[in-house]
């Protein structure tokens, strides 16, 4: 990719004696302040009558230089945490347009803007800075947050045009940039527009409606490209110097047909600072590198002692659960225990009213012996009486054969219900 054009070969040659005199200079024992000061007063003065002097069509390659700042540098070289937001909640993200949340001075706000690439590999996942339908219906997305919190928005324009694919028309291409631009002047917040390169037609005018519409001045802002409109025009891009200069699509002549109130000038070193501050977070980056790597071996010998505290933690668990476990079992062994005991002493309780009922038993038994032998007794004493009353001068009859006595235990009753007999009342005494 070329870096340098060709109206610039005179500055950079001269840059170049400048650099190679300052390094012999300080190498070497020559004195020679007094020829660089000459050069570099006469590098002011080239630079001075060059950028001057810029035809329409060498600001729109100043405008395509690829070491220009694009949105994503202008975001972190004014803005605070900037937060990235993706995606249209319809198709896809389209890295060729970003946007999101971020700081201007402490005030929160919305920036959105097209983002080209710096190699080839960028620039293919950019699309050359050619957004997508779902790039514009992000953008719009944004706003309507914007809008709803109340939040200005800064938008940043460096586009070549809307991607002109198949797929894109087949999205909507046309109808989706057409909606953002009725949409956007309808949003009731600030919305601020910055050209700082490219502003080509349809894929400019999708995110370019503001308040506000800066045009940078070495960047451009028209219908259609200059090589489209020498194509068009002439059926020859090598007419494309004519073509810009009759589109007249520089801040200063756009201002002069009262299309935009404001220019902006850029300073004629900006280039060059941008390059040097490029060097320089190339340098933290590096360095930020270093110390990252020294972050992840912390982070890795902690994640190891982690590790190890978590195995002694599951196998703390394990213990745990083993005595909980064991805890269970003797609170179960306890429980038997004394449901064995509740049953022994239940058992002890019954064999002591068995104890008690067998000795109350024992105490009728002997109480009906003892009427028993009274009622032998009784007995006896009537047979003696009767024998005694009978009269003398019968004859002698021997003695009635005693009848055989019963056991007590037959003469008890044979069930509870079977009443004990009564003793048999005497007859009264004859005196």
């Amino acid at each position: 990719m070329i870096s340098t054009l060709e109206f610039e070969k005179p500055i950079v040659e001269l840059e170049k004696k400048i650099s190679e005199l300052k390094h012999l200079s300080s190498d070497g024992n020559l004195n020679l302040q007094s020829e660089v000061k000459k050069l570099e007063a006469r590098l002011a003065h080239v630079k001075k009558e060059t950028y001057a002097q810029l035809t329409p069509w060498q600001r729109v390659q100043i405008a395509r230089h690829p070491k220009r700042p694009y949105t994503l540098d202008y975001i972190r070289l004014i803005f605070t945490d900037f937060f990235e937001l993706h995606g249209d909640r319809t198709f896809a993200d389209d890295k060729a347009l970003v946007g999101g949340f971020a700081k201007f001075d402490g005030q929160p706000l919305v920036v959105i803007g097209h983002q080209k690439g710096r190699d080839a590999k960028e620039n293919i996942m950019r699309n050359f800075g050619s957004a997508h339908p779902e790039g514009y219906r992000k953008a719009l997305r944004l706003m309507k947050m914007a809008e709803k919190f109340s939040l200005p928005i800064i938008v940043f324009i460096d586009t070549p045009g809307a991607y002109p694919g198949i797929g894109a028309e087949e999205r909507g291409q046309a109808y989706t940039i057409a909606f953002n631009i009725r949409e956007m002047a309808r949003i009731r917040v600030p919305i601020i527009v910055f050209v700082i390169g490219e502003g080509g037609s349809g894929g400019a005018l999708g995110i370019g409606m503001g308040d506000k519409v800066l045009v940078l001045e070495n960047a451009y802002y028209s219908v259609i490209s200059p090589e489209g409109c020498a194509a068009i025009l002439w059926k020859d891009r090598t007419k494309s110097p004519e073509a810009a200069a009759a589109l007249r699509l520089t801040a200063k002549d756009l201002l002069e047909i009262d299309k935009l109130k404001v220019e902006l000038k850029n300073k004629d070193d900006a280039l060059k600072n941008e390059a040097q501050a490029k060097e320089k977070s190339l340098a933290q980056l590096t360095a930020g590198q270093g110390q990252l790597v020294n972050l992840q071996n912390e982070v890795k010998s902690l994640n190891a002692k982690i590790s190890a505290g978590e195995k002694e933690v599951s196998s703390l668990d394990k213990l745990k659960e083993e005595l909980k476990q064991k805890d269970e079992a003797l609170k179960a062994e306890s429980a038997a225990k004394d449901k064995a005991q509740a049953g022994l002493t239940n058992c002890e309780s019954q064999i002591a009213n068995l104890q008690a009922e067998l000795k109350a038993s024992q105490e009728v038994y002997l109480g009906l012996k003892e009427q028993y032998a009274e009622m032998e007794r009784q007995m006896d004493a009537l047979n003696q009486r009767i024998v005694s009353s009978e009269p003398k001068d019968k004859p002698h009859s021997p003695p009635p054969e005693p009848k055989p006595q019963a056991s007590l235990e037959q003469s008890l009753p044979s069930s509870p219900e079977t009443p004990l007999p009564s003793s048999p009342e005497l007859p009264s005494q004859t005196a």
